[in-house]
């Protein structure tokens, strides 16, 4: 069950301006059923999808997929999320052309450590093509290549599918035949498809929802109680609204012409509300082992004049990120950059701004590559639309004393002071946890510092037990304007203290420094 509260997503485009792509949304989905979700372009209907396959971050609101708030998880969630829960289905297919239609379709199991020939036989006679396991993508019309990608996506029985425009490139016979796919699979899980069709959402949709401009405008339930038949009844020569007439129609229609005709259009109702609760259904943590990206690189290997070791290990790693690419295939004209994303399972790019070695001295250390708004400005007016956070690499200096903490000045330390806590980071609060996910805070100003950084519960009891200035006093002391001591004109802005558990994690340890 999926169950979207006060969804909203909003992107900056080149200038900076917002965009609304989605502006509170609040929807219930069944475990299964054929759901088609309709528009015009730019209505939302794709931002939704990827909304719900953590293809892209939500900006406000929540998503519970199965008991599951995807709205929380961290980027490695999201990707175990997408390898177990989801299965894709493009309008592009994107099968990998260099390997077998098994082999297309096994790389879903291998994602989760799974090796099932059985599976994948069952997945292909699904869908019409036992026996297609030995060919590959080049060798298979437009709609057998639709039906691989079909089968690559139900292997490994997800709980939802998620189909982008599917039969967008394909004949009206071929597509006829995967919408009618695609709704017979709906009866094992819930398949969300993306069309501009209507014809096929009336003929074939348990459930239609309509997009404007990032609303909803309409959302209809198949009407349990409607005659989806031309028939005789006691009000006359029934015949359903939008259903094409099949030969015996006409004549029924001919053999009655005295007969009042009805035409009945309440083929959808309104959808009511959904009060069941959810069961919570757990995220399987499982990936592709090196093993395996070693024995597909094997595969491209294959024929090649090069087989030498590094090689091998550069095919291996390309190999990996095309197997991620299944399921997080990029949606971005920079297909390079989000498939390297993709196979680290990330959602976010790091960007290092470095200075030259001339300002660097004349900077004497004292300053960092840090992002301006003119560097911010030149991305966004590169066409980028994302979300820019700017970060500064850091240290939070405790003591100018090395002596304090009994530390010796030698050919290995020519700092002038002990810098403890190496890395700590100057960032917007949302990327952190983003990147990190939630944190409890011990301490934590109500209006973070724009520059201030966030520090450990370790780093802060370092603080109030070796610098002059914070003994025997508290964590809300650090925050604001920290001063290391022996400083007497620098200081470093502390947003928050953050709760790492180390106290409780290494009890024994400082239970032996007490004894000893």
């Amino acid at each position: 069950m999926i169950k979207i509260t006060s969804l909203t997503k909003v992107y900056k485009s080149k200038k900076r301006r917002k965009s609304t792509a989605l502006s509170d949304i609040n929807l219930t989905l069944d475990d299964s059923g054929l759901v088609f979700v309709l528009g015009k372009s730019g209505s939302g209907k794709s931002t939704l999808l990827n909304l719900i396959g953590g293809l892209d971050s939500i900006t406000s609101g929540k998503i519970e997929v199965d008991g599951n708030d995807i709205s929380d998880f961290s980027e490695k969630t999201f990707a175990n999320y997408r390898n177990t829960h989801i299965g894709f289905v493009f309008q592009d297919y994107h099968l990998i052309d260099e390997l077998t239609v098994y082999d297309n379709i096994v790389l879903s199991l291998n994602l989760r450590r799974i090796e099932d020939r059985d599976k994948v036989k069952s997945a292909l006679e699904k869908v019409d093509l036992a026996g297609y396991e030995d060919r590959y993508p080049t060798e298979l019309s437009g709609g057998e290549q639709q039906r691989v990608a079909i089968a690559r996506a139900i292997v490994k029985n997800p709980r939802i599918i998620l189909a982008d425009e599917p039969t967008g490139n394909l004949d009206t016979n071929t597509a006829k035949a995967i919408v009618e796919l695609l709704s017979d699979l709906s009866k094992e899980c819930l398949i969300l498809i993306v069309s501009h069709n209507i014809n096929d959402a009336n003929n074939y949709a348990d459930r239609i929802i309509e997009l404007s401009r990032g609303k909803i405008i309409s959302d209809r339930t198949k009407n349990p109680d409607f005659p989806d038949a031309v028939r005789l009844s006691e009000e006359g020569l029934l015949y359903p609204a939008n259903r094409p007439l099949l030969d015996e129609d006409i004549e029924l229609i001919n053999s009655n012409r005295t007969l009042g005709i009805v035409k009945r259009s309440d083929k959808f109702i309104p959808t009511g509300e959904n009060k069941a609760e959810a069961k919570k259904v757990k995220i399987d943590h499982k990936s592709l082992t090196f093993g395996k990206s070693i024995a597909l690189s094997g595969k491209f290997l294959k024929n090649k004049i090069f087989s030498i070791t590094l090689s091998s290990f550069m095919v291996a790693v390309i190999m990996v990120i095309m197997a991620l690419a299944q399921t997080i295939i990029a949606f971005d004209a920079n297909r390079i950059i989000s498939e390297e994303m993709n196979k680290n399972g990330q959602d976010s790019l790091l960007l290092n701004k470095g200075i030259s070695d001339e300002v660097a001295t004349r900077l004497d250390g004292q300053f960092y590559g840090e992002a301006t708004e003119e560097d911010i400005e030149a991305f966004y007016n590169a066409g980028y639309g994302g979300k820019i956070y700017p970060v500064l690499n850091i240290s939070v200096p405790i003591t100018e004393f090395r002596n304090s903490l009994g530390i010796k000045s030698s050919y290995l330390s020519d700092s002038v002071y002990i810098r403890e806590s190496l890395g700590t980071m100057i960032v917007d609060e949302e990327f952190f946890e983003k990147k990190f996910g939630k944190f409890e805070y011990i301490a934590k100003l109500e209006n973070p510092l724009p520059e201030g950084v966030i520090i450990t519960d370790y780093i802060a009891d370092a603080i109030l037990a070796t610098n002059h200035n914070y003994i025997k006093r508290g964590y809300e002391d650090i925050l604001g304007d920290y001063v290391p001591d022996g400083f007497k004109y620098d200081s470093v802005k502390v947003s928050a203290i953050v709760y790492t558990g180390y106290k409780e994690r290494h009890n024994a340890l400082f239970e032996k420094v007490k004894e000893g």
